[in-house]
């Protein structure tokens, strides 16, 4: 395979991102003119919990913004390659990933969710429930924002695991379900330090999963963390005030 990524500007233009910035503010700005009172307690909570989400946020809007950046775009082709080179050459790893990624799949999620539920833990399964549907679509609005392909449109001999999967690249979805799970289990369920360790770094993997498998840039992945860490937090915290 071709080992030098090809000098193409980054994802997206900087000026398409604004107007797009725009357009979501302009939308978000009209559904708090119309709602104010529904949206005044969210935003007290997210106050409340504002150090571990503002870190959260802050970071997701560095990466966002990098993506105007073409040397850094440069650098995340090259990340990749040097974890998908391994990709078709050892049988027992493809495997391994293609099984570890479907972590990030909603109906693991929901799974979990349902498990949860019936083994003791109801008010988190249907926290877990409530917070996986409502992540795909937050997912696919960033996605239409940021508009980035994947991988493969830009690296065309990458190696790929399972299918070309469709829809757009940033962030990544899977990721952000994965770290979405960690998060929720992790704060409603009182884990020692192993199994916490354990937990993200299950994550983690998944994150690296889409990179071999030829579905992600590094960039996806980290604003997967990002977005799927700050959701569950915030989903959690919604749910103990209101249950």
């Amino acid at each position: 395979m071709d080992n030098h990524p090809a000098p193409l500007p980054a994802s997206l233009p900087a000026t398409q991102l604004k107007r797009r910035a725009a357009a979501l503010a302009g939308i978000l700005t009209g559904l708090g003119l119309s709602g104010s009172s529904s949206l005044l307690p969210l935003l007290v909570i997210l106050l409340q919990a504002s150090r571990a989400l503002a870190t959260l946020l802050a970071g997701f809007a560095l990466v966002v913004l990098s993506l105007t950046w073409p040397a850094v775009f440069r650098a995340d082709q090259r990340l990749l390659l040097a974890v998908n080179r391994h990709a078709r050459r050892v049988v027992w790893m493809d495997r391994l990933m293609f099984v570890v990624t479907q972590i990030g799949n909603g109906g693991f999620g929901l799974l979990l969710a349902l498990a949860l539920a019936l083994h003791g833990w109801g008010l988190l399964g249907v926290m877990m429930a409530g917070a996986v549907l409502t992540l795909w679509p937050l997912v696919e609005v960033l996605k239409w924002f940021t508009a980035c392909q994947r991988p493969f449109t830009h690296l065309p001999h990458l190696n790929i695991i399972g299918w070309r999967e469709r829809s757009l690249s940033f962030p990544s979805g899977h990721t952000a379900q994965a770290f979405l799970l960690a998060v929720l289990v992790d704060q409603g369920i009182a884990l020692g330090g192993l199994f916490r360790l354990g937990l993200y770094a299950l994550a983690l993997l998944v994150g690296l999963s889409r990179m071999y498998i030829g579905m992600h840039f590094p960039r996806d992945v980290a604003a997967g963390a990002l977005i799927g860490s700050a959701w569950g937090l915030l989903v959690y915290r919604v749910a103990l005030s209101l249950f």
